[in-house]
């Protein structure tokens, strides 16, 4: 069906929804653009079937009592389930007499924009619209007529500026024996021993400790030592396999052995593990329960991870937070494989490697002492 549209102010998204049904087998409209006189002596010589007026809100002229009413109602309707879908982005309207106000000095009004949600694309074109405002009021005040102002501002925002990035830190890269696919392999191990030496460790341990199966043991001829001494030597056998199941994991995934750098963080992820049995121990000589088990874990592991720059870059961490976080020992493990890498600053140092890792086997020492002592004192009271 031929209709007329007449353009009151832009309206760009219409000539979006225009053009798709135009372009369909069998085209809804057959839309012909022109000015308000022309449109009038279309439909009196029956040329056209309507007017559509497009001004803010779309209207139409046509015989409400007629088939061509029913078609076109149809075609505004579409229309707007095209701005109720958001098929569009943004839309930037330029209003009626944008040079005659700009040359006035007058900003306000001279755009009129619409968009659905928020987004930095949507702010980055206001912006850009703000900006060439302001470029253009400034070469008028600077005394250029209004054309000459544009073309000014046409120029300068089509400037490409080279920024060059510099650093005061010293750049290192990824030795050969060490890559970043290893980095970032060991970065993310304390995460995951703390999460699973807490959730499958503790449960067990939790399990031997209930009093009736304790009294029972008790009550054997099995010596209290050698007790201690099995379940120790069990734990210790999930754990040792539980790493070297990781070593072996670490060293196909980056289809090399360890060697130089690389044994290094070896022999820190084996401390690590060793520091995560003892904080399981720990926790389950409390009793805590299972929905306790699970608790903890979370925080612990998680709390750890995010304070001691597993998740977070420790470049980007305030220095409180370091300097609380120096009381954890994944801080320590974290700044190990930094130096390893050469990442947030760190130069490698084996012997301060070695250092951080001593300071790792203190801690697992603590919790293991703290870990011993629990048990003893609520062995005693029952």
């Amino acid at each position: 069906m031929p209709a007329a549209a007449v353009e009151i102010s832009e309206n760009p998204v219409f000539h979006t929804v225009t053009d798709k049904i135009s372009e369909s087998e069998n085209p809804l409209l057959e839309v012909t653009y022109t000015d308000k006189e022309n449109a009038l002596t279309l439909l009196k010589e029956q040329k056209v079937k309507g007017i559509i007026w497009l001004d803010e809100d779309i209207s139409l002229s046509v015989a409400s009592d007629s088939i061509e009413a029913t078609i076109l109602e149809s075609f505004l309707n579409q229309y707007k389930r095209q701005e109720n879908y958001e098929t569009k982005d943004y839309v930037l309207t330029i209003k009626k007499g944008f040079s005659e106000n700009l040359s006035d000095g007058k900003t306000e009004g001279l755009f009129d924009n619409r968009y659905v949600h928020e987004s930095y694309s949507n702010v980055l074109m206001t912006n850009l619209a703000d900006e060439y405002v302001k470029t253009v009021r400034a070469f008028l005040a600077k005394g250029d007529d209004l054309s000459t102002a544009q073309k000014n501002t046409a120029d300068t925002l089509s400037l490409n500026v080279e920024v060059t990035k510099e650093t005061f830190k010293e750049e290192h890269i990824y030795s050969d024996d060490y890559s970043a696919l290893f980095s970032a392999y060991f970065q993310y191990l304390p995460y995951v021993f703390l999460q699973i030496l807490v959730s499958a460790l503790c449960p067990v341990l939790l399990t031997m400790n209930k009093k009736n199966i304790r009294n029972r043991t008790n009550c054997s001829s099995l010596r209290p030592s050698s007790q201690t001494f099995q379940i120790f030597l069990g734990s210790m056998i999930f754990v040792l396999g539980l790493w070297l199941l990781f070593m072996i994991s670490g060293a196909l995934l980056n289809e090399e052995f360890y060697k130089g750098r690389a044994l290094l963080a070896v022999l820190n992820s084996f401390v690590f593990i060793i520091i995560s049995t003892g904080i399981a121990i720990l926790i389950a000589s409390f009793n805590p329960g299972r929905v306790g088990v699970n608790i903890l874990s979370n925080i612990i592991s998680l709390g750890m991870c995010f304070l001691c720059g597993i998740f977070v870059p420790q470049e980007v961490l305030s220095d409180n937070v370091l300097s609380a976080a120096r009381f954890l020992p994944a801080y320590w493990y974290i700044r190990v494989n930094n130096m390893l890498s050469g990442v947030s600053g760190e130069i490698f140092s084996s012997s301060l490697c070695m250092k951080f890792i001593g300071i790792e086997v203190l801690f697992a020492l603590a919790i293991f002492a703290a870990a011993l002592t629990v048990t003893k004192i609520r062995h005693d009271k029952a």
